[in-house]
């Protein structure tokens, strides 16, 4: 085949062309016949350039999309819908990549008007004064995985009838704190049933362990609100249907860690077999308050709308984005907040201890094969029958709700029930109500 320059249109001499090095199209004899096409080839010629770059573009994606695997598709199967009426839409949502449910809350035309005429009060107002459990989870910061799907699982607390799990994973560089229920497969994922509950969590610092910090910001550039302190509270409703809550995502620091020794002192409860290392821990206080049963649909739309009600409240009063109580506690510190009770301290599930630097731990050979993080509490049988007569008597007095002080300062002096009754005034039940009468006569003073 004969080629001819595109300038001038004659076959040159030695029969070699010079390609346009642009489109690689147009051929010219030399560079003064490209440079004399020049004004007729450009328009052409960039037009050529432009779309062979989008092929590349195309082809370069189609190539990164077939290496690249495949994210599962959250299909219609994967959404059990729960509540569908003129104000809300409110659903659970499998993620096939974790595996948890996730809730949706769409509002519809006529959720304004239903706030408006209901005018439901926020939930954070009433946080600290419910029937309550406190834990600390505590683990290695140095564990914390870069991929999310490595996350950093609690012993179960069982409370209410739920299995909660506190986990932690790395987050855009920050430190995500979710808390999630044990899945029952007896249970439907649509269904309504389940148990309203206020969450509140602070990380412990302070060379005792004893001081509660409220939750610091993200400081990622990406992520909404970075820099700002947001509320450390949350309020759901709790299905034991495998759903996973995020309570918050914060900076990591090192004030936020306190020595693993602080552990192994009075203020600590440790779970069978939990060993403590002397290096520095992160742990994070979570307390868990019981709000109210939820068994309807019309009580279970109320509680999720009412879960939702402290954004549009501290938008409007930003002074009280923090509930009082969080601010409050911070001030008290852990001992304080539970009346001098020692606090239940639970571990990353089923990680095998590599050291233990504390006497009281070193006797310690086995890791509880239990999935919840239980302690050996004393029998009350064995007490003599005195001591019963006093024990059977305050039980009494908290059924009552008018804790008999006199008796419990005695039987707390008594080596014999002493155990007994702390165990039983660390309890959710009787706790918040110690909590209340000690507030109460500290304010009368």
């Amino acid at each position: 085949m004969t080629m001819i320059c595109d300038a001038c249109l004659t076959e040159p001499e030695n029969g070699k062309l010079k390609r346009c090095s642009l489109c690689k199209t147009a051929w010219y004899c030399n560079a003064q016949c490209q440079k004399k096409h020049w004004s007729e080839h450009k328009s052409a010629c960039k037009k050529i350039v432009k779309t062979q770059k989008e092929k590349e573009a195309k082809e370069k994606a189609a190539k990164e999309k077939k290496a690249k695997p495949k994210a599962p598709e959250i299909t219609e199967d994967k959404v059990s819908g729960i509540v569908d009426n003129e104000r809300v839409t409110i659903a659970r949502v499998h993620d096939p990549l974790d595996g948890y449910q996730y809730q949706i809350f769409m509002p519809k035309e006529a959720f304004g008007a239903y706030i408006n005429s209901k005018k439901p009060e926020c939930w954070c107002g009433d946080v600290g004064n419910q029937q309550s459990l406190l834990a600390v989870f505590s683990f290695d910061p140095k564990a914390l995985s870069k991929d999310p799907k490595q996350r950093l699982k609690s012993s179960y607390l069982s409370a209410f009838g739920v299995n909660f799990q506190l986990q932690v994973y790395d987050m855009l560089g920050n430190m995500a704190v979710d808390l999630v229920d044990e899945a029952d497969p007896k249970i439907p994922k649509n269904t309504p049933k389940g148990i309203s509950c206020r969450t509140s969590y602070f990380f412990v610092s302070g060379q005792t362990g004893d001081t509660l910090s409220l939750p610091p910001p993200s400081d990622h550039a990406d992520m909404k609100n970075s820099g700002v302190q947001k509320c450390n509270s949350s309020m759901s409703v709790w299905s034991s249907v495998g759903s996973n809550q995020c309570l918050g995502v914060n900076m990591v620091k090192d004030s936020l860690t306190i020595p693993g020794s602080a552990l192994d002192s009075a203020s600590f409860s440790l779970a069978p077999g939990f060993l403590v290392e002397n290096k520095p821990m992160v742990a994070i206080a979570v307390l868990i308050e019981k709000v109210s049963e939820v068994t309807t649909l019309e009580q279970f739309e109320t509680a999720v709308i009412q879960s939702r009600l402290h954004s549009f409240h501290s938008d409007s009063v930003p002074s009280e984005k923090i509930p009082p109580f969080c601010k409050s506690a911070v001030k008290q510190g852990l001992s304080k907040l539970n009346m001098g009770m020692p606090v239940s301290v639970i571990g990353v599930l089923e990680e095998p201890p590599k050291a233990t630097t504390t006497k009281a731990n070193a006797k310690a050979k086995t890791k509880s094969k239990s999935p919840a993080a239980t302690q050996s509490s004393p029998d009350p049988n064995k007490l003599s029958p005195a001591a019963k007569a006093d024990l059977d008597e305050i039980m009494e007095s908290f059924a009552k709700g008018m804790p008999a002080l006199g008796l419990i300062e005695r039987g707390l002096g008594n080596p014999e029930l002493q155990p007994v009754l702390q165990n039983v005034m660390s309890s959710p039940q009787v706790a918040p109500m110690m909590a209340r009468m000690m507030a109460e006569m500290k304010a009368g003073n």
